[in-house]
């Protein structure tokens, strides 16, 4: 079969705002009860967060890696090692080496944020609940699916315990659990996972649409990779519609549902639609290199 481009969820938009608000939260209150010097060293520290967190929504891991390793370093300097919100930004940094392919600097990363977010909320914990996700993000990239299944069953039993299982931080485990299920050719197992992830998620008030997004572009993938390709077709197109507008129109991850859809014209014999699909996919491809 043709190479069909998979969108991961592992750092979903509403993840990326809850740690800029945690973080800027605690920076203005340590700001707020030190002096001038120390106010200043926190609107940098916060400035360079954000612009780091930017970096990563848009895509550009590289530039991300380098000012939130500034980040954590002026952190650890003025927070301490152990502080949970270094532990926020090691988080993401971890998150951006993935991206990166630099498995072994995200490995170190991710057990150096559980240490901290055990040792601040105890072994079970939202927050060590989310580490476990990501750690089990990079056993999937790395091909160890079986470690990969047991961490992100370890989160999403410690979730659905803590949050309930209606939460969209459920919904997230579920879809990364299916999308692992689905490289192993699972598709009866990832189906129904992705199926509730995504009525967890149009559920809740104000819902996310960029995690609806994602949640649709992984169904359609693996509709697609079973061979059903007219269940596949209108869930692209309402991913790819959404993930644009979440996202912008020149974003990596559209360049790859462009590139999926793009396949699936191509297998039907619809070359006349598949070939600007695949020009636009390219011109993205090109401009995130």
């Amino acid at each position: 079969m043709p190479q069909i481009y998979e969108v991961n969820m592992l750092m979903k938009s509403t993840e990326i705002r809850k740690a800029v608000r945690i973080f800027s939260v605690f920076c203005f209150v340590i700001a707020s009860l030190a002096s001038t010097n120390l106010m200043a060293q926190s609107a940098e520290i916060m400035e360079k967060f954000t612009r780091g967190v930017q970096q990563y929504k848009i895509g550009d891991y590289r530039n991300s890696v380098i000012t939130l390793n500034e980040v954590v370093q002026m952190s650890e300097t003025e927070f301490g090692d152990k502080n949970p919100n270094t532990a926020e930004v090691i988080n993401i940094l971890a998150n951006a080496h993935r991206k990166l392919s630099n498995f072994d600097e995200a490995a170190n990363l991710y057990e150096r944020a559980l240490e901290i977010r055990e040792f601040a909320f105890g072994r079970e914990s939202v927050k060590v609940a989310e580490t476990l996700n990501n750690m089990a993000g990079l056993q999937t990239a790395k091909g160890s699916l079986g470690r990969a299944e047991k961490l992100y069953k370890r989160s999403l039993t410690m979730r659905e315990k803590l949050l309930g299982t209606q939460d969209p931080n459920v919904a997230l485990v579920l879809n990364n659990l299916g999308e692992l299920y689905r490289i192993q050719k699972k598709y009866e197992i990832a189906l129904p996972l992705f199926r509730r992830s995504l009525k967890i998620y149009e559920k809740q008030p104000g819902s996310n649409p960029g995690a609806i997004g994602f949640t649709l572009n992984n169904l359609a993938l693996t509709y697609h990779y079973k061979g059903n390709y007219r269940a596949a077709e209108p869930l692209y197109r309402r991913a790819l519609s959404i993930i644009e507008r979440t996202n912008g129109p020149k974003h990596p991850i559209v360049g790859k549902t462009l590139h999926s859809l793009g396949k699936l014209y191509q297998q039907q014999g619809r070359h006349e639609l598949a070939k600007p699909i695949f020009e636009r996919a390219r011109k993205i491809a090109e401009t995130t290199r």
